[in-house]
């Protein structure tokens, strides 16, 4: 650990510091608690999941079917979808729960921002194109954490073609079909909250689940990063929208993620509470929940079911544990965010 790392944190916070432990980062997260949780989810599933299937199910039909039959499937997608909307808006209680992905074949990118010193996406383009392989010269985009969409696709489509990649945008053709028919996508940053209602709205959240488990790479930055973890309570961002459906993320990752992690500097006169001490109050509510932060500059890669935090930042990342507790994470493994219990 560099040592000039523990002269900027917020000691007064009471937030334990120091080196890194001796014990696996496996252990960071009670096993037990996770298997309790976990099945709790799994009871809770059901009814959602099976509506999922039915949509996913409709979609590969009607992309191998004529042109006649292919209206009739979108139709009958388009009931199921508002099913899916109208039930979870409607019954609180069924919440939407997400288990675990599986993934075995995924391709992820989640980044803690799109923008830095170097320009936009510079410090992650390696990352980037190993993420993408040889074989995809088209990104989809998903602007929907910004309200103006068209201005935020224009500048990713700018950004891209200057590493040699063509786009396309959810936003300008049938979300559905362009995630269904996606090379790669790319889920760019803005509001987490205005993100998630948009990916149930138009019904493509557990289709990006499904297409992710299958290979397709997934790239995100800031709230498109929020949203590979299992709970997005630990977002920056002001619960702007009046509906929202629900919290939970994709659930590549276990945890929370708090991106634009930044240690409070002693000597700021600025008084409000730090990232650190707001991670700290969720966890007084839920306890299990871990959160990494994570500081601009470094993303979060997985490869095939390896996990590792990279980049070109120079703080560190840090994994709240619950109960007040810190752990510094340094570049390298992090495949116990992607840990899976089996029952």
């Amino acid at each position: 650990m560099d040592p000039s790392h523990g002269s900027d944190r917020d000691s007064s916070e009471g937030v334990s510091g120091g080196e890194l432990s001796n014990e696996s980062p496996l252990d960071v997260i009670d096993a037990r608690a996770w298997e309790a949780f976990e099945r709790n989810l799994q009871a809770r599933e059901g009814h959602f999941a099976a509506l999922g299937e039915t949509a996913l199910n409709l979609l590969r039909r009607a992309s191998d079917a004529s042109k006649s039959e292919r209206e009739l499937y979108i139709e009958e997608l388009e009931r199921t979808t508002n099913r899916l909307v109208l039930d979870t808006k409607q019954s609180p209680h069924l919440e939407q729960v997400v288990l675990p992905a599986n993934l075995s074949n995924a391709r992820i990118l989640a980044l803690s921002t799109a923008q830095s010193d170097g320009g936009y996406l510079t410090y992650a383009e390696e990352h980037i194109r190993n993420v993408l392989g040889p074989d995809v010269d088209t990104i989809t985009l998903v602007p929907y954490a910004l309200a103006d969409r068209d201005a935020y696709a224009e500048k990713l489509a700018g950004r891209f073609a200057e590493m040699g990649y063509k786009t396309r945008s959810v936003h300008q053709g049938n979300p559905l079909e362009e995630i269904l028919n996606a090379q790669a996508i790319f889920v760019g940053g803005g509001n987490t909250f205005r993100l998630l209602v948009a990916l149930h709205e138009t019904g493509i959240f557990p289709l990006i689940r499904q297409r992710v488990e299958e290979g397709m790479p997934y790239m995100g930055a800031s709230a498109g990063s929020n949203i590979t973890f299992y709970s997005t309570s630990s977002t920056n961002d002001m619960p702007i929208a009046e509906q929202l459906p629900v919290m939970r993320g994709l659930h590549f990752f276990r945890g929370g993620l708090n991106p634009h992690y930044k240690i409070k500097d002693p000597n700021d006169p600025h008084k409000g509470e730090s990232n650190a001490k707001r991670i700290h109050q969720l966890q007084e509510d839920q306890p299990n929940l871990p959160v990494i932060g994570v500081p601009e500059g470094d993303g979060i890669l997985c490869l095939n079911g390896e996990v590792s935090l990279v980049g070109k930042g120079t703080k560190p990342s840090i994994l709240f544990r619950g109960g007040g507790e810190e752990l510094e994470i340094p570049k390298g493994d992090l495949s116990f965010l992607a840990q899976r219990y089996e029952h």
